[in-house]
């Protein structure tokens, strides 16, 4: 069988008649995707929440569902179950509306909820479903085969996409490593990161501010901030941007790429300029067989 393309774009959410936000706040992050709901909303376009967190979009959806306990994998399917109960489901699956109760039962939700939010999303035309964290994709996207839906992921911040398809998106892990680079940028480290970082024997930080990061380091080297720097990134629909420099930097600071070169130079290590071949070479990370 051969995988092919599931995911839409932001297009979609200009004529969704109904939007389904998995895990993401919208209104702090990917705003611009947040602002097409929005607008789209005093249009009639339905709108359900799923997140166990509060979340800025919970005043303006026709439904939230915050589940007090389980998985999103038991929630999407509890959404399927409500569908076939509602009579409803457009597409085939295995999962059947007597299987309401026990997904109910195992995210702490009632059935009503469940039926009430498979109405938002079957009673208009073209849902979409917006989500960032890729778990529990497979049972995501039977959710929207059963109800002829897209999926639209929004891979994180500017570059996410790009770190991914390099496989640069791993988790961060200190196995015996003698040394450690962190290039950081004007980026955060998450707390788990530095104490993995600090593992290390010998840690050097490359980085734009101050931080619990730079703190632990044995060397610091100062970085531009994207302010400070041009070049190219890759936007959450695949296309590549160009981002031109908006403040000239210090003479002293070099961006990442010249400090990453003249270390390359210094450890005589051969560093490729054809970042958008190894780009293309790449299969998306994102695909269902």
């Amino acid at each position: 069988m051969v995988n092919k393309a599931f995911e839409t774009d932001l297009k979609a959410l200009q004529v969704a008649g109904a939007v389904m936000v998995v895990d993401v706040d919208l209104v702090k992050d990917h705003q611009v995707a947040g602002f097409f709901i929005k607008r789209k909303l005093s249009a009639g376009t339905n709108l359900l929440v799923v997140d166990k967190k509060e979340n800025g979009l919970n005043p303006f959806a026709n439904k939230v569902l915050k589940a007090g306990k389980g998985s999103n994998a038991e929630i999407f399917k509890g959404l399927i179950a409500a569908v076939v109960k509602l009579g409803l489901a457009k597409g085939k699956t295995a999962i059947k509306a007597a299987d309401l109760d026990g997904f109910a039962a195992a995210t702490g939700l009632k059935t009503d909820d469940y039926l009430d939010a498979a109405f938002v999303l079957t009673s208009a035309e073209k849902p979409v479903f917006v989500y960032e964290n890729g778990t529990d994709l497979a049972v995501l996207k039977e959710l929207a085969d059963v109800v002829e839906g897209e999926l639209l992921s929004l891979k994180g911040g500017s570059n996410s996409l790009a770190a991914s398809q390099l496989h640069l998106d791993k988790t961060f892990k200190i196995n015996g490593h003698k040394a450690a680079f962190f290039a950081i940028g004007d980026g955060e480290a998450s707390q788990k990161s530095v104490k993995e970082f600090e593992k290390a024997p010998f840690k050097v930080v490359l980085a734009t501010y101050a931080s619990a990061l730079t703190g632990v380091a044995d060397v610091v080297l100062p970085s531009t901030n994207w302010l400070e720097q041009e070049g190219h990134y890759i936007n959450l629909e695949g296309k590549t941007q160009w981002a031109k420099i908006a403040i000239t930097p210090a003479e002293e600071t070099w961006t990442t790429v010249q400090t990453l070169n003249a270390l390359a130079e210094k450890l005589g290590v051969k560093l490729t300029a054809d970042w958008t071949k190894e780009m293309h070479e790449r299969v998306s990370v994102v695909e269902i067989s």
